[in-house]
Parts: C-alpha cells; sequence; structure tokens
C-alpha cells in the first residue's frame, strides 16, 4: 500500500514537472494544441502501468519523452486530416507590448522550424528547446548519437537559408510598398 502511495505521488510530481514540456513535444509532432494534451495524458497513464522499465529514476524525462514520441506516432497513423500550424505556446505570460514586439520574430522563426521535415524539426526542438544532450534525443527518437548530430547540422543548415531567403522577401517587399506610385496620366 505505501509503495502504491509513493508510486501516486511521485508521477503528480512528474506530472507537476514535465507536463508543459512533453505537451511542447507533443505538438511539434501532432501541430495541434488539443491533441498534444491528449497525447501527453495517455503517455502518463502508459508510464504508470510500465512505471517497472524506467531504467533511471533520477532522470525521467528521456523515458516519458519516448512514451510521449510513440503516443505521437500512433495518434498520427490514426488521423487523416491536415492540421494547421499554430504559434507554439511558450507557457509564460507577457505583457502586451512584449508580445507585439517578438511576434513577427517568432512567427518567422516558428514557420521556418514547422517547416522542416519531421526527422529535422524534432531533434531541434529537444535539443534547442528542451536542452537534451544528443545521447538522450538518440535514445528518445530511436536513432543512433551520430544520426542525431547530422540532422541538427543539417536542420540548422536549412533554417539559415530559410532565416535569410525570408530577410531578402522582406527587404524586397519593403522596398517595392515603398516606391511612389504615379497615376497613369502623369506618365510620358
Amino acid at each position: 500500500m505505501i509503495a502504491r502511495l509513493d508510486r501516486r505521488v511521485e508521477f503528480e510530481q512528474w506530472i507537476h514537472l514535465y507536463v508543459e514540456r512533453l505537451t511542447r513535444l507533443a505538438y511539434t509532432y501532432i501541430r495541434d494544441w488539443t491533441a498534444s494534451e491528449d497525447a501527453v495524458q495517455d503517455a502518463f497513464v502508459r508510464a504508470y502501468q510500465s512505471r517497472d522499465q524506467l531504467r533511471s529514476a533520477d532522470n525521467p524525462f528521456p523515458w516519458l519523452a519516448r512514451i510521449v514520441v510513440n503516443q505521437c506516432k500512433t495518434i498520427r497513423r490514426k488521423t487523416w486530416r491536415e492540421v494547421i500550424t499554430q504559434l507554439l505556446p511558450y507557457g509564460e505570460i507577457r505583457g502586451a507590448e512584449d508580445t507585439v514586439i517578438t511576434k513577427e520574430e517568432t512567427s518567422t522563426l516558428h514557420k521556418c522550424v514547422m517547416g522542416l521535415p519531421e526527422s529535422l524539426r524534432i531533434p531541434l526542438y529537444l535539443y534547442y528547446f528542451e536542452e537534451m544532450h544528443t545521447k538522450e534525443i538518440a535514445h528518445v527518437m530511436g536513432v543512433s548519437d551520430g544520426a542525431v548530430r547530422i540532422r541538427l547540422s543539417r536542420a540548422r543548415e536549412r533554417l539559415a537559408m530559410e532565416l535569410k531567403r525570408g530577410e531578402e522577401d522582406e527587404c524586397r517587399r519593403e522596398v517595392t510598398e515603398s516606391k511612389i506610385s504615379i497615376p497613369d496620366a502623369h506618365r510620358r
């Protein structure tokens, strides 16, 4: 009875500590906030049922992340509809001024990240947003450590190209919009 109660308390702590991080991870797969929350909830149920398989209770996040990734893959296999990409919710409350200032930059970066193929997007997210080591990411994704490093490198290259292309497009748009249009009657 006491061991069961300890297990429950431990899982409540894990939920409190990891639910937001795992939901953001699920979002990178599913691209739907509500479905991501559902996937994480289902993953916690599965984790609770298979708690005995956890090797390191000191750092359960990689194990939980692997369960979430598997749950997301299951959901995606079941889902046939197109999902609309929205901004990643960061969970922190900002003032209106901060939101307005950073929204465009965040939106551009988010569009570029979400435009990456899943094989590049997921390791990039885990590495930079969840601050996981490449070995942990390899475990979560079921690939080698070297494959994770290669994917991170390719993701960075693609992001740099997309951001540069976006800046060039923005400059062209600003130049085009700043030109004064002369009515046809005044042209010779």
